[in-house]
């Protein structure tokens, strides 16, 4: 994290820590940023799949490929 991480995301990523007891020390951002972070809850064996799922959603939501289809997921 550094002055450029959004608001958003920085606020998200204190209060994890600080509910999982690991400090922090507080940033000052320059910029709020678009959009809110999301959490979508997942089992731990799911994480990988969740994670290139949500890069699929957001660059089809912003009408951009983001690897040809052909390209093999390991």
């Amino acid at each position: 994290m550094n002055y450029r991480t959004p608001g958003r995301i920085v606020e998200l990523a204190e209060r994890v820590a600080d509910a999982n007891g690991l400090q922090t020390t507080s940033l000052r951002t320059v910029r709020e940023g678009d959009h809110a972070p999301e959490i979508t809850p997942v089992q731990e064996s799911e994480i990988l799949g969740a994670v290139v799922q949500a890069v699929e959603d957001e660059h089809r939501r912003l009408g951009r490929a983001w690897w040809p289809p052909s390209f093999p997921i390991v």
